[in-house]
């Protein structure tokens, strides 16, 4: 291969499936080349010490350009304290041409002139760097005033390529024609200086690229190095005949590489002696490449150098790789650790001339307990070729937070010693170099010749050398997920006279992982595992990875009970596996293959066919498995092994399965494309199968494995439904052990908003037409592009002035503090560097205080103890400041920013917000949905025994509960608020709390404790009566620090009813809690019904404290004044207070026919109007109809609308309720009420949907699956809420209907009772909620119930959310989901209040006088039972597990409060098009609601128990005013 520009584009590697490496080194584990065993041992514990939640809490997740110089510098930290090891990250100069042939020729010689290049960072991906440059061009276009102002901000702009990222979930980017890629295909090019020092001279260097998309070419000083494909896998390349040093004359480097010097190594015009040792370094990287067909993954395509490049120093007689096997006995009371070093040598070399003088030593050293030693205190060296021995020394004491590693001291667990090699042992190594058929030189080839003894293998330039180690008894610690004990390894390759020349290390734990008796088993205990999926995902940086951030991911997912992590679909960064076996995870390691874009039934033509039965394929789909494998071998926290994701099943797989059984015989195999049946899966390891169908797989005896779910509850949205049933099942069936969630993260993108977007804020107005459609803007934008602007990357405007010197601490340090430290020798200095210290702090903090401020997220204490708005981005009220005494988990706002999915970026093709289905924010604030995991997942279980006992079960495998404390608290629930005085109310104060005394329960063993509440409780002392509801909350905290947590983090919650027997509670205070004056909902003696030919009745109270109204020409609609001030209005857009509708959810929208949004739909249940209404009217005691308006036997079928509605209130504003005027021109019905008095007004009307249709826009459904989504994934077959669903039909196909007779009972003392009978038409789908709808006053803001919460809970995702009183401001029930729909319900209610935040008036109201109009005020609302309904239950009952008791019986009421009505958030399609009502929050009190299902998110998966047939429901929910 020559080096020119144009020999690559004759060769075309890139479409070439057989070319996918060239020159490129063998793959290995990562290697440090560290000095010395001292400097090895304290870079482990440095490394580790900086990994715990304080680091986590540090993340950045804020757009702008702080989270690209976290990169770079968690880059450099990763190699901080490596002087044989030096970064390249940092400022790379950049250029992006439409396609390869439009490379400049000699753009990688030293000489060619690239200041017209822009800057890039590195790591990065392009696209989202230019997506910067894009905004700050646009930015600078706005800030320029006049003409010439934007003349001169575009005078140096370059012309633009455009490459937007893409997100495509199953279908490819571009057509399928394998291994051809689209002509027009962005090339990135790249350059970057660097000088080396002098002590690199003679030494082996190599140049890795840790992870590039999608193919790469790279020159060094104008020499051409090499060709690599594999996105997510290191590419490494010997560059050691190329590379300049500092200090050392040419003619000495050409005759140690005995090459000759290549074309202008020194860049042209430079002085004499200015270039001494300067490197130029160019890369061109194609975005698709062959290697593209087989990267189908569901995520971002985005392209570059997402990870870092590095260059590595070793001796030319090297250690190139290490393996590491435990065999643990069958006791679990001893190990053999087994190691396996590779001695390569460079320039090819008789090595066996070296072995006399080439020493190997290994020593196992205790990790957990133990610091590093200090450098007074090396190793003693022995006679021993292979080992060296350490003198036992006393345990240093436990000190994790000591900074003084000089007077430390370690031992060694064990010393490794030489063991013999049988004949053929050895496998064979190819050279260094390789040739066009990959150039892994034969990776995993068995070895034959060469020479052998008792430990070595020698074949070629390498020489493999075999020790192991004893770990007995006294000293084993086995590495599991609860308890991660690691030891660390340290090889050391000395001379002859015994000086280290190049020692490496790494974490080791000690496990042993097998599958026997249909089950998988670590260390010989079966494990549940309860894992994630999860794709590396930042909102600012893509696929680039910061220290900090995988910090927050392994700390969240200890904090929320999972135990393993599914690397889907691909080969994670390094630093991921060593946090893994650090925090304690099971990791299945996943080969970067995906080719789901293929026609799963085209096996006959191969054009199109999967790439797994094409044997042209097998070679590059082979090298992604071995190359995965020699990588992570050694970490313990790989438990099981891959061979990718979806991509069909062939004969390759087979093959890729039987190299690695017979590569790694300790880890099983998973493979899920080709199902269970076939040689590629060692696990049954299906996708969103059903809980039905698990269980028939448990239950066939012919099943030998255990089935673990690789993919399941698809978490889309508000979704997450049926977990608890799915753990119910697990639990409690033998051969099902556990799965993975779909999936971890939320992967929207920061985009800035369109600059001629607004948010309209000043009224609401739910038509479809309220505000520009977020989507058309972004796409018009794209169009339009950034014609005529200036401008640069917000990180690097200017390359002299934008490097980031490595750091000399862990990233979470301050930038500035970092680039403070002198750069150690060893370390690339590049073009863009600073000067001095002091410049490159300057450097990184202009560079930060450039992007938006991005505050630390604070742990979920912290979290908790400030304002909930306050994370929201909202303003805090006097009150809520005070007493913030419950808050929930919203992520933070940026104005101008949104989080982008696909299509917003222009990309087509593209599958919409299909890649919004984590269990996450992007900015990694959990959704309610995490409370619910959390909860399924957890430690612990407790349970009454018969005798009313407590039964407490420790789930964990591994850890006892010694490591856990317990507590207990009794608590009975209050009654609603009663005087205004009690709002906001105190927090509440259990009646017994204290800790639990639990003696050590063994893993998996169940220990039952006596009732902890006294027998002798006094409960009238508590006002405790017969009628009160009573709790007890069992919680199992940590009782120690750890890495991803303080001491007292939650690992288990469980809350049981307590029910006490009869004649427990003494009478001596049996109505200690009954209200002053309960809701009247007994009617008492009325006058004769009179029909009512008016379309409202307006009861006025003889005070004119009140005014309430009937709208009866509405089907049933209150309206309500208090003082003239309006309090409730109907539902805005002229709906119906009968709700049976929601804005669909992503998994409502799944199915697309048979989809519940597309039945509601057909059916019109989104639009039903009053088609026939009429009412009568009865009246009791002091109640009088004092004026009929307008002609009795004439009645106007008027509608009135909310804008209408909101005027009228406007110009009543101070009349009181005389003010108070029907729709149009009809007069009302008027009553005065007195104190004793009541109206009884009973309406009876029909619901048909309007006659309108929707307009197209309308009809776009953000979020719903593709239609080839249940082929793909299947789904839906167990009857399970699916299989009784039917396709949607025109809605004249359908009688729809429904018959609604509502009664409102208003009562002088302000109550209002209100009853509901619905009668829907049998042949309407499943109903999405039943209840009633209305608008309440912005000013009461704030919310308190009693019921489950404090986060969003429904029917089939309540366990976690406790039954208590809560407290929060109506604006944090609101749930931001990215792509808007129905949420922010709280559910099973036993009252809820909404009132005011603060008092500004008077006092009043109490003493008969009238309250001030900003004075308090709230509105009770509690659930009432009533006669002559049918099925439908509660909505919030359905399946209640054992532990959490159930409500059967009670009337119970589940309600939201926003401030968007159900058809806003159905129109929106981003939560920033949002058009939130400044005068109203709109209000659902339900008496049953839907559940949110969540087994996959493409087919009906409510289950049927949560759904709610279309037959009669009855109930009833009594208001009642509280004013101060």
């Amino acid at each position: 291969m020559g080096s020119s520009v144009a020999e690559v584009l004759r060769g075309r590697w890139w479409e070439d499936q057989a070319m996918f490496g060239y020159k490129r080194e063998r793959a290995h584990v990562p290697l440090h080349s560290h000095a010395s065993v001292d400097d090895a041992l304290r870079f482990w514990y440095q490394r580790d010490r900086a990994a715990t939640f304080e680091a986590a809490d540090a993340a950045t997740w804020a757009p702008g350009a702080g989270a690209d110089v976290a990169a770079v510098r968690s880059a450099r930290w990763w190699v901080h304290g490596l002087p044989r090891v030096a970064s390249l990250s940092g400022s790379w100069r950049f250029r992006l041409f439409p396609r390869p042939e439009e490379v400049p020729e000699g753009f990688f010689s030293p000489g060619f002139n690239d200041s017209e290049w822009s800057t890039h960072s590195v790591p990065s991906h392009w696209q989202l760097q230019l997506q910067q440059q894009k905004q700050h061009k646009q930015q600078q276009h706005q800030a320029a005033e006049t003409k010439a102002g934007a003349a001169a901000a575009g005078a140096s702009e370059e012309e633009e390529v455009e490459d937007p990222p893409i997100y495509t979930n199953i279908q490819y980017p571009f057509p399928i024609q394998p291994p051809f890629v689209p002509t027009d295909n962005p090339t990135a090019c790249y350059r970057r200086r660097f000088s080396l020092p002098a002590s690199w001279s003679g030494q082996h260097i190599t140049l890795c690229f840790e992870g590039v998309d999608s193919a790469i070419h790279v020159w060094l000083n104008g020499n051409y190095v090499g060709y690599s494909q594999d996105s997510r896998l290191p590419a490494e390349f010997n560059v050691t005949p190329f590379c300049v040093t500092r200090g050392k004359e040419r003619e000495e480097k050409n005759r140690v590489t005995g090459e000759e010097p290549g074309d202008g190594e020194r860049a042209e015009g430079e002085g004499e002696g200015e270039g001494e040792g300067e490197n130029v370094l160019a890369v061109m990287i194609v975005r698709w490449s062959d290697g593209s067909y087989l990267e189908d993954q569901d995520h971002w395509w985005l392209s570059g150098m997402h990870r870092d490049v590095t260059l590595l120093c070793r001796p030319q007689v090297h250690i190139a790789d290490l393996e590491v096997k435990t065999d643990v006995a069958d006791d679990m009371q001893s190990a053999i650790v087994k190691l396996e070093v590779l001695l390569e040598g460079w320039p090819r070399c008789d090595i066996q001339s070296l072995l006399d003088s080439c020493h190997v030593e290994a020593y196992l050293f205790d990790a957990w307990r133990s610091p590093p030693p200090p450098p007074q205190h090396p190793p003693s060296p022995s006679s021993s070729s292979s080992s060296v021995p350490m003198s036992p020394t006393s345990r240093s004491p436990k000190d994790p937070e000591r900074d003084d590693l000089e007077a430390l001291k370690i031992p060694a667990v064990a010393a490794f010693q030489p063991v013999g090699l049988g004949a053929g042992e050895g496998r064979g190594e190819g050279g260094s170099g390789g040739g066009e058929g990959g150039g892994e030189g034969g990776e995993g080839g068995e070895g034959s010749g060469g020479r052998e003894d008792d430990k070595v293998v020698v074949i070629g330039n390498t020489m493999r050398v075999r020790m192991e180690a004893k770990v007995d008894k006294d000293k084993l610690l086995l590495w599991s997920p609860d308890q991660p004990h690691l030891y660390t390894l340290v090889v050391s390759l000395s001379d002859a006279s015994g000086k280290p020349q190049q020692v490496e290390a790494g974490r080791v734990g000690v496990r042993r992982v097998e599958v026997r008796g249909r089950e998988l088993l670590v260390n010989g205990r079966a494990v549940e595992v309860k894992g994630v999926n999860r794709h590396e995902h930042h909102p600012q940086t893509g696929k680039v990875n910061i220290e900090e951030c995988m910090v927050k991911d392994v700390v969240e997912m200890k904090r929320h009970n999972v135990n393993a992590v599914r690397c889907s679909h691909y080969p994670n960064h390094p630093r991921w596996y060593e946090l893994t076996d650090l925090f304690g995870l099971l990791v299945i390691d996943e080969a970067n293959i995906e080719t789901h874009g293929f026609d799963p039934d085209n096996h006959l033509n191969r054009k199109g066919r999967q790439p797994a039965e094409d044997p042209e394929w097998a070679a590059a789909m082979g090298a992604r498995v071995i190359r995965m494998c020699e990588r992570d071998k050694n970490h313990a926290s790989v438990v099981v092994w891959s061979l990718g994701n979806e991509a069909g099943y062939g004969a390759t797989h087979d093959t890729m399965a039987a190299w690695l059984r017979h590569r790694d015989p300790s880890r099983p195999i998973h493979y899920e494309g080709g199902g269970s049946r076939t040689l590629a899966t060692d696990l049954v390891c299906p996708m969103y199968m059903r809980v039905n169908d698990i269980l028939a797989i448990a239950a066939d005896p012919n099943e030998t494995r255990p089935l673990i779910l690789c993919e399941y509850a698809h978490a889309m949205g508000n979704s997450s439904g049926n977990l608890d049933a799915y753990w119910d099942a697990i639990e409690s069936t033998h051969g099902l052990q556990g799965g993975f969630i779909w999936d971890w993260v939320d992967q929207g993108l920061w985009k800035a908003l369109p600059a001629r977007s607004s948010v309209v804020t000043s009224s609401i107005n739910c038509s479809k037409d309220a505000s520009s459609s977020l989507r058309a803007e972004l796409l018009a934008e794209t169009e339009a592009g950034a014609s005529g602007e200036g401008g640069a990357s917000n990180l690097d405007s200017n390359p002299a002035e934008s490097a980031v010197e490595p750091p000399a601490g862990p990233p979470a340090e301050s930038a500035a503090e970092s680039a403070a430290e002198p750069a150690q020798e060893g370390e690339a200095v590049g073009e863009g560097d600073a000067a001095t210290a002091e410049e490159a702090a300057a450097d990184v903090a202009a560079a930060s205080a450039a992007a938006t401020p991005a505050p630390a997220l604070a742990s979920p204490q912290a979290t908790l103890a400030s304002a909930a708005t306050t994370s929201h981005g909202s303003k805090e009220t006097e009150q809520q400041q005070q007493q913030p005494w419950e808050q929930v988990e919203l992520p933070a706002k940026h104005p101008g920013r949104f989080w982008a999915y696909g299509g917003d970026f222009g990309d087509t093709p593209n599958d919409l917000n299909f890649c919004i289905n984590g269990l996450i924010w992007p900015d990694r604030t959990p959704h309610p949905a995490m409370r619910e995991l959390a909860h399924v997942y957890r430690y612990f279980g407790f349970k009454w025994t018969e005798q009313g006992d407590i039964e407490i079960f420790n789930k964990s495998f591994y850890q006892p509960s010694s490591a856990f404390s317990f507590s207990f608290s009794l608590f009975s629930l209050p009654p609603p608020p009663q005087p205004i005085s009690t709002l906001p109310p105190s927090p509440p104060t259990p009646i017994l709390s204290s800790p639990l005394t639990v003696p050590t329960i063994l893993p998996r063993q169940h220990h039952v404790i006596p009732n902890p509440i006294p027998a002798d409780l006094d409960w009238a002392a508590h006002d405790v009566s017969t009628d009160s509801e009573l709790f007890a909350l069992f919680t199992a905290t940590v009782n120690e620090r750890t890495r991803w947590c303080a001491t007292g983090q939650v690992v288990a919650s469980v809350q049981l009813p307590v029910n006490l027997p009869e004649g427990t509670i003494s009478s001596a205070k049996p109505s200690a809690l009954e209200p002053p004056t309960k809701p009247a909902i007994s009617q008492p003696a009325l006058s004769e019904p009179a029909p009512i030919h008016q379309s409202s009745v307006i009861v006025t109270s003889t005070d004119r404290s009140f005014a309430i109204t009937v709208h009866v020409q509405d089907g049933g609609a209150l309206s309500w004044k208090i003082n003239g001030s309006d309090v409730l209005l109907p539902p805005a857009l002229s709906s119906p207070c009968l709700s049976v509708w929601r804005a669909p959810t992503d998994n409502d929208k799944g199915g697309a026919d048979a989809s519940y949004a597309a039945r509601w739909k057909a059916a019109g249940l989104s639009r039903l109007a009053a088609a026939d209404a009429g009412g009568v009217i009865a009246v009791a005691g002091d109640a009088t109809v004092v004026s009929v308006g307008g002609d009795e036997g004439k009645g106007k079928d008027e509608k009135g609308k909310i804008s209408e509605r909101k005027e009228e209130g406007k110009e009543a504003e101070g009349k009181g309720e005389e003010g108070q005027q029907a729709e149009g021109d009809d007069e009302p019905l008027r009553v005065e009420i007195g104190r004793d008095g009541m109206v009884s007004v009973v309406v009876q009307a029909t619901f048909r949907p309007r006659a309108d249709e929707i307009s197209e826009e309308e009809a776009v459904e953000v979020g719903s699956a593709p239609t080839n989504l249940v082929e793909a994934y299947g789904g839906g077959a167990d009857g399970e809420g699916s299989a009784s669903i039917g396709q949607a039909k025109n809605i004249s196909d359908v009688d729809c209907w429904i018959r609604l007779k509502s009664e409102w009972q208003i009562h002088g003392n302000g109550q209002v009772l209100v009853k509901f009978w619905v009668d829907p038409s049998p042949s309407l789908p499943p109903l999405a909620r039943v209840g009633m709808r209305f608008q309440a006053a912005k000013k009461l803001s704030n919310a308190v119930w009693s019921g489950r919460g404090p986060h969003e809970c429904y029917p089939d995702r309540k366990q976690s959310a406790h039954v208590a009183l809560h407290y929060l401001p109506v604006e944090s029930l609101h749930v931001p989901y990215i792509a808007p729909g129905e949420n922010g319900a709280r559910i099973d209610a036993r009252w809820v209040t909404l009132f005011t935040g603060t008092q500004s008036g008077a006092q009043g109201g109490a003493q008969g006088g009238s309250p001030a109009l900003d004075g308090l005020l709230g509105l009770v609302m509690e659930p009432v039972e009533i006669g002559g309904g049918g099925g439908g239950g509660g909505g919030g009952g359905g399946r209640g597990g054992t532990e959490e008791g159930s409500e059967a019986g009670q009337p119970l009421l589940h309600f939201s409060a926003s401030g968007y009505c159900a058809e806003e958030l159905h129109r929106a399609q981003h939560e920033e098009e949002l058009v939130e009502d400044e005068e109203f929050n709109h209000v659902h009190l339900d008496h049953a609601i839907m559940g949110v299902g969540g087994d996959d998110s493409w087919t009906p998966s409510v289950h049927k128990e949560f759904l709610l047939p279309p037959c009669p429901y009855a109930f009833g929910v009594a208001f009642r005013p509280l004013m101060g």
